[in-house]
């Protein structure tokens, strides 16, 4: 009977970590429930990934004003970005602050979020009081501060609950157009 000394061990399970990690990886990137955030058929390669992250922007002053986080990150060859689970956090100025989660999301154009999930989009600060909008899916541009979807949309606050099919918020000046099919409950105070 052979047997493995303790020394030839470890290089041995290196690499079999190694290959199983990034036969998984591919795996991963192949088969999702949906198929909506598999990469194309071409066969995108894997560029990197990270877990458990936190990106944060600042403006030339060293002021932050953007912060990304989530369970998992990946990049993709194509330039897409796959996110798992992320919450994105946008201070358009000193009075509002923007919290934005979702299950999935895409990054791609550098600038561009696509949100899928359980889309919930809260206002934490600022002068409209408590909102929290849910939706299924939105496009948000990091950079304009505009989101968009045109899913069922259920819009909460402290004076009631508004429902419509469809909606255009410009988080810089907290203004809410909803578009279709708009139905309210409201509480006069």
């Amino acid at each position: 009977m052979q047997f493995i000394s303790p020394k030839t061990k470890t290089p041995i399970l290196i690499i079999a970590s190694a290959a199983l990690g990034y036969m998984l990886i591919q795996w991963l990137g192949e088969s999702t429930d949906n198929g909506s955030f598999a990469p194309p058929a071409d066969r995108v390669e894997t560029d990197y990934f990270m877990q458990n992250y936190t990106l944060i922007s600042t403006h030339e002053t060293g002021e932050a004003h953007q912060w990304l986080s989530g369970k998992g990150m990946t990049h993709f060859s194509n330039g897409e970005t796959h996110l798992d689970e992320p919450q994105l956090q946008l201070r358009p100025d000193q009075s509002s602050l923007w919290q934005v989660n979702a299950k999935n999301g895409i990054v791609h154009e550098e600038n561009n979020l696509l949100l899928d999930g359980e889309v919930k989009v809260q206002q934490l600060s600022g002068d409209l009081g408590y909102i929290k909008i849910e939706t299924d899916k939105l496009a948000l541009s990091t950079l304009t501060r505009i989101a968009r979807t045109e899913s069922k949309v259920k819009l909460s606050s402290d004076n009631g609950i508004v429902t419509a099919n469809g909606m255009i918020i410009d988080l810089n000046t907290q203004h809410i157009t909803l578009q279709s099919q708009v139905r309210g409950r409201y509480d006069a105070q």
